[in-house]
């Protein structure tokens, strides 16, 4: 028996088996994302969520295809900043309720060591795998039906990356509020004046352009 068995074998001896479970339950909380697990396995039993985190890009990317025509640069231009419009909602709409439907859990589960960053990049983990798929689907089939010009896979990064930011921006609200009740109102209210100090919708100057940078 070497060094390191003997030093094993001596810290099972002289802890036992309950102080045993209480040491790994301990470094238990410190593996990376401890709630994505479960939160996944609660996703995969309910389709319906599943579905309704995936869907609605790609078939709101088909719709706006129907009234325009990506030949005319003024549809062209419109066609971008909606496809913009639509990975931002995704992605805020996908995590507003994340934290707040779980407040009761989450203050209990903080009893025993729940770790919050953890906690909060599983979620916000999670919610970006949908994502990926949602804007390379929405992006995909805008491309089929209409002619995009650019680079397909900037135009992907960068609804890739609006959506994410947008799903964390979600997951603050979320956070911020007591209610799903409030926590939609405030989404509301969040998103359209994202849209109307975005830029995309006319150019801004003055105040409107300094309340852009936010």
């Amino acid at each position: 028996m070497n060094c390191d068995t003997r030093v094993i074998v001596h810290t099972l001896n002289g802890l036992g088996a309950r102080n045993m479970l209480a040491v790994l339950g301990q470094r238990a909380q410190w593996i990376p994302f401890p709630e994505l697990p479960q939160a996944l396995r609660t996703l995969i039993g309910d389709p319906k969520s599943l579905l309704s985190l995936v869907l609605p890009g790609p078939l709101i990317g088909f719709l706006m295809t129907l009234p325009f025509d990506s030949a005319n640069p003024l549809h062209h231009r419109q066609l971008l900043v909606f496809m913009m419009v639509t990975a931002v909602f995704c992605g805020c709409f996908n995590s507003f309720r994340e934290i707040v439907k779980e407040k009761a859990i989450f203050r209990r589960e903080r009893m025993v060591n729940l770790q919050i960053v953890p906690y909060v990049l599983s979620k916000l983990l999670l919610q970006s795998v949908f994502l990926v798929v949602g804007c390379f689907l929405l992006l995909s089939i805008v491309s089929v039906i209409e002619d995009i010009q650019g680079n397909f896979i900037l135009h992907y990064m960068l609804l890739l990356f609006a959506s994410v930011a947008s799903c964390a921006l979600g997951l603050v609200i979320s956070a911020l509020v007591n209610s799903s009740e409030k926590a939609i109102g405030l989404v509301i209210v969040v998103m359209i004046m994202q849209i109307i100090f975005s830029g995309g919708m006319t150019a801004l100057s003055g105040i409107s352009k300094a309340l852009g940078v936010f």
